[in-house]
């Protein structure tokens, strides 16, 4: 009969075997609370982002919206959106972009209200005048 110990270095050798997760481990700590919990640490590198700037420009735009205070029953995020949506392309338009189909809308909401984050390209014949950033640019660099 197995016992709980063989089970767990069984999982172990299976699934860690490959990975050498002690030069990863950092220092040990208990938290006391109502229960003693302890853990460890753990921290990873990781490469640096490198971005080219090639390819198409997008840019991202975001549009924040209020909630009315007298709706009683509260839409849904695709009603708020359908609401919304036709404003957001004419404004988009009037900028010279259309929104990038490939990339859906996102709808979050705020304490104050609500955000709809689109990302758009540049309408054909549009003429960029900013520098676009690369996420280089835009993305703290560690140091």
């Amino acid at each position: 009969m197995i016992n709980e110990q063989d089970k767990k270095q069984e999982y172990e050798r299976k699934h860690f075997d490959n990975r050498d997760f002690n030069e990863h481990l950092g220092e040990s700590f208990k938290v006391k609370d109502k229960e003693v919990w302890e853990g460890q640490e753990m921290a990873a590198e990781s490469d640096p982002i490198f971005d080219p700037g090639m390819g198409q420009t997008l840019t991202i735009r975001k549009f924040d919206f209020r909630g009315n205070p007298e709706i009683e029953q509260a839409p849904s995020k695709q009603e708020l959106f359908n609401a919304h949506w036709p404003q957001i392309k004419t404004m988009l338009w009037k900028d010279g972009l259309v929104e990038m189909e490939e990339i859906p809308p996102k709808l979050m909401f705020t304490r104050t209200g609500y955000t709809i984050v689109v990302v758009a390209k540049a309408r054909l014949g549009v003429m960029w005048n900013d520098r676009p950033l690369t996420l280089n640019d835009i993305l703290p660099s560690k140091k």
